[in-house]
């Protein structure tokens, strides 16, 4: 894409309208509870006052391609705020809580513990002319994508060679998908816009296979099996301040250089395509400004 065609659009103020449908949102993904439980689990869910207190404002940025030959398209997402103080790149385009689903599951037979985040793609679209589809795809290990719902509307989503579960072991995840193809059946040559919100979520899971994250993750298992016994208020907020860092690093550590192509195919044949950089942000003061982060490349 070239870089003289992009306009940013930053510092925008979200509309009272904007601020009731992310409540919405939030509360709806609180409900959700689209975790599978194995032998011993726990999942964290925020109380739907901190959820509001955060959403006082809405980020809503993007970037937009000038329109060239009557095609053009640009991405737009907004969530909730991170922490003042938070540098936001001007080419940021959204933050995403975890409240779709959070699992840390461990399998007492085995002592196999599985670690899973799915982030609901709240307020995401596509917008531009002639746009006759939309094929995402997630290009690390252990990020991949989840269909929420109209799954009529996609193609091309068999395949997951991100994962590194087992169904069972992915529990409600049951059509995850390391890319995907949506297919505009009404294109415009007049600005259109293409709604993906709540259609689509993006599942991140521990990566084991780096050393350092997976002793991470065997340590949440164990901490695990230690709540299942009577413990006092102290012990049980030990555990919690470790399960907070822990899963900090495991974020972190996973999401190192992860990147999603989104790639536009008009009407014409011709096709542009927007690389997003997925990275974190987490105040380790807070437990709850845990975010992953969508910025143009």
């Amino acid at each position: 894409m070239n870089r003289n065609h992009l306009k940013a659009i930053d510092n925008l103020r979200a509309s009272p309208q904007s601020v009731e449908r992310a409540l919405q949102a939030a509360l709806m993904a609180e409900q959700s509870g689209k975790v599978k439980e194995m032998k011993a689990t726990k999942k964290y869910y925020k109380p739907i006052s901190i959820i509001a207190a955060s959403l006082a404002v809405i980020i809503a940025l993007g970037v937009i391609l000038i329109p060239r030959n009557g095609n053009s398209f640009y991405i737009n997402a907004s969530a909730a705020e991170v922490e003042k103080g938070y540098d936001y790149k001007h080419s940021t385009i959204g933050a995403y809580s975890n409240e779709s689903s959070a699992q840390t599951s461990i399998n007492t037979d085995t002592g196999k513990t599985t670690y899973m985040l799915e982030y609901e793609l709240t307020d995401f679209y596509i917008s531009g002319k002639n746009v006759e589809s939309v094929t995402m795809k997630a290009n690390n290990k252990c990020t991949y994508f989840d269909i929420l719902k109209d799954k009529s509307l996609f193609r091309n989503y068999a395949e997951n060679n991100n994962t590194q579960y087992t169904d069972e072991e992915r529990g409600a995840i049951t059509l995850g998908c390391d890319s995907l193809t949506f297919v505009n059946d009404n294109p415009s040559d007049d600005e259109q816009k293409i709604d993906l919100s709540g259609k689509l979520a993006y599942v991140l899971e521990g990566d084991m296979s780096k050393p350092e994250i997976a002793a991470k993750i065997k340590q949440l298992g164990q901490n695990i099996l230690k709540e299942q016994k009577q413990l006092t208020k102290k012990e049980e907020h030990a555990i919690y301040e470790q399960d907070t860092k822990l899963e900090a690093e495991i974020i972190k550590n996973t999401l190192k250089n992860a990147t999603i192509d989104i790639t536009v195919k008009f009407t014409d044949g011709k096709t542009e395509t927007q690389t997003i950089n997925v990275d974190y942000y987490y105040d380790s003061a807070q437990r709850d400004t845990q975010w992953i982060t969508f910025t143009l490349e």
